[in-house]
């Protein structure tokens, strides 16, 4: 149904992580019917987090049709992170 899938590799020690929480509730209005938005907790995740080779967070990752296409690691700015969905919604159209 929609064109992206982002999700957030994050914890609830993480600061960085609680400080991107309201940022990526705003994207996720923004891009509502084009991109879903997810969390997933490393904590309780640890095997899907090795998977992904998440190695800091907050760790963002991309997914088109169940594929990673790519993910950005670190405290972002609502703009920065709009620049990268931007982009990577013109690739998957």
């Amino acid at each position: 149904k929609n064109r992206l899938v982002l999700v957030d590799f994050w914890a609830s020690w993480c600061a960085p992580c609680r400080e991107m929480a309201p940022r990526l509730r705003r994207l996720s209005k923004l891009y509502k019917g084009e991109v879903a938005f997810g969390k997933l907790d490393i904590q309780n995740n640890q095997d899907i987090a090795k998977q992904y080779k998440i190695t800091g967070i907050p760790h963002l990752v991309f997914f088109k049709d169940c594929k990673k296409i790519s993910s950005v690691t670190g405290v972002k700015s609502i703009g920065d992170i709009k620049d990268v969905i931007d982009a990577l919604l013109k690739k998957v159209k």
